[in-house]
């Protein structure tokens, strides 16, 4: 449609295209697709209703009508919906695809992309709010990357700490080391896999030596425990989102 149209004019297609959804016997899932393509075209967001809501009618509709449709046509495609979700911004993209995902479950079809889609969402929506430690803690659960790095991190940080001091007055920690390697790099990964997987033999012992070394070690610790925490926090929440889909 050409882009030069009067605002007359295409507040008028507009207008008939809702008078049409007023007749049951129309097809309402085509009507709210030409509406949604007509405001997006024309960068309409608030005419008539707004179109965060004709996305949610869309929604509701593409589904409700698929027994009535002849095969090939009877299973919407996430992609559909998806180009038009995208251009939202990421609060109300979390609530079309939350909206999309009960429909899509009640009916009984996949909804695998649409979590992605959901959790690439949320994530965006904590940093647009600059939410660092919220952005952080759901990277580590959703993004397996980030999980490794942070893995990776927890096992350098004892890893530094089994290195010797290069004096004695800087010494934090006496350590106790098992002799898994005759390479003293190896031998000192090896006992932090220990110390991490609470590997089933002697465990390697670090003893602080001073406040620095304390301080340290329940910082370490915290950390850990942090991480345990979000995970299974994070891992409790998605469930439950499941179920609020069911």
């Amino acid at each position: 449609m050409p882009q030069n149209l009067q605002p007359d004019i295409i507040k008028g297609t507009l207008l008939s295209e809702y008078e049409k959804l007023e007749n049951r016997h129309n097809d309402r899932n085509q009507v709210y697709a030409n509406i949604i393509a007509l405001k997006s075209e024309f960068g309409i967001t608030d005419f008539h209703t707004p179109l965060y809501v004709d996305v949610k009618q869309w929604i509701k509709f593409a589904y409700k009508d698929c027994d009535s449709m002849d095969f090939g046509y009877d299973m919407p495609r996430f992609d559909a919906f998806d180009s038009v979700i995208k251009d939202f911004t990421p609060d109300k993209q979390v609530a079309l695809y939350s909206c999309f995902i009960r429909t899509a479950n009640l009916y009984g079809y996949d909804i695998s992309a649409a979590e992605t889609a959901l959790q690439k969402a949320k994530i965006d929506r904590l940093r647009v709010s600059r939410n660092h430690l919220g952005y952080f803690c759901h990277q580590v659960v959703s993004n397996y990357w980030y999980l490794f790095s942070l893995i990776l991190l927890i096992l350098v940080v004892p890893c530094l700490i089994m290195l010797n001091a290069p004096c004695d007055g800087m010494a934090w920690f006496e350590k106790s080391l098992q002799d898994i390697s005759g390479n003293r790099y190896l031998n000192i990964f090896a006992n932090a896999l220990i110390i991490l997987f609470d590997i089933d033999t002697d465990t390697p012992v670090i003893t602080p030596l001073n406040f620095g070394g304390v301080a340290a070690y329940c910082l370490g610790k915290l950390f850990f425990l942090f991480f345990i925490a979000n995970f299974v926090y994070q891992k409790i929440i998605d469930y439950f989102a499941r179920l609020s889909y069911e």
